[in-house]
């Protein structure tokens, strides 16, 4: 456990006690969710807090495993995570969007509909 302040209701912990803790991890595999999915402009969440740890995790893992449902496609939120490029792998229903799925491939993202 990382340590931090207890965000009730989504079972986070969050703040600097997190964020030191996890910088000084290495992840072989993340599995991170997200508030929004931009072609261009990345992977957002709609708190700070929530992208900045995140972030850190992000940096500290070899591979990066989004999961998200297609209705957070095509969406922007207040705190920007990374880019897409940082993503290796992402999760999502059999909802996503044709246009979607091919701008993935053409990233070299992994996807897989599941």
């Amino acid at each position: 456990m990382t340590g931090g302040f207890y965000r009730r209701g989504l079972n986070l912990l969050l703040g600097s006690w997190a964020e030191n803790f996890l910088r000084n991890v290495r992840v072989n595999k993340a599995f991170i969710g997200v508030d929004a999915i931009d072609i261009r402009d990345g992977v957002f969440n709609a708190t700070m807090e929530e992208a900045s740890i995140k972030k850190i995790i992000v940096e500290v893992s070899k591979e990066v495993i989004l999961v998200a449902d297609h209705s957070k496609f095509g969406r922007i939120a207040l705190a920007k995570i990374c880019e897409l490029d940082r993503i290796h792998k992402i999760i999502t229903d059999s909802g996503l969007e044709m246009s979607y799925q091919n701008a993935l491939k053409n990233m070299s993202v992994n996807l897989s509909l599941v």
